[in-house]
């Protein structure tokens, strides 16, 4: 269910890119319009990364425990983009965003691991609907199509607004089907921000495509 969720980010990435997956490589004499082009290679590794590591962690059936572990997967995914902005975007007021992202999403990966570490595991029975929630998640970013030819930062900016998005809707299933008080806190938590993040992006995106 996990590697089904996360599987269509890799097929879009690949059909609007066509890049071919390698790591990232920085170098600061490079002309920023081949920076572009190592931005867009980079891209499907990160999520392919990404898909292989839920692979090895399909869902649990506890719904808590089962969205801190993919809000992980999530945050560490939009860390790597954002590095990938910072290291070779030109934007400084998207590189100063990337930054905060980095930041918060750090700091929400340190209360998510906590919890995966310190609560014990149980079975939801809600944990269908719950996954069912996941799937339309799913299908409601994969409405938006990023734009193929794009600079690196308008890239970047794309593709962090679908991560937006595929975040605010594990959070919103998290405080539909979850159980936890400090989850449900912390889903809330980030739809708040991803919702002030996404205003931002695209605001961005107007100002700058």
């Amino acid at each position: 269910m996990v590697a089904y969720f996360f599987r269509w980010v890799l097929a879009v990435m690949v059909i609007s890119c066509n890049g071919t997956s390698h790591k990232p490589i920085q170098n600061d004499k490079i002309p920023y319009e081949d920076k572009t082009a190592i931005v867009t290679d980079s891209l499907p590794a990160v999520m392919q990364h990404m898909i292989e590591r839920n692979e090895r962690k399909p869902l649990s059936g506890d719904n808590d425990r089962d969205f801190a572990f993919m809000m992980i997967e999530h945050h560490d995914a939009v860390i790597d983009i954002a590095k990938l902005q910072i290291e070779n975007g030109d934007n400084k007021r998207l590189k100063i965003f990337s930054r905060k992202v980095i930041e918060d999403q750090v700091s929400e990966i340190e209360k998510l691991t906590r919890f995966i570490e310190n609560e014990p595991a149980k079975r939801s029975s809600s944990a269908k609907e719950f996954q069912n929630a996941i799937r339309e998640a799913g299908n409601v970013v994969l409405q938006d199509k990023i734009v193929q030819g794009a600079n690196v930062d308008t890239l970047v900016a794309q593709f962090m607004l679908q991560l937006n998005v595929e975040a605010e809707q594990l959070a919103h299933a998290e405080l539909k089907y979850g159980s936890h008080q400090t989850l449900k806190i912390l889903a809330r938590n980030i739809i708040g921000r991803q919702a002030e993040g996404t205003r931002w992006l695209k605001t961005w995106l107007i100002k700058n495509e």
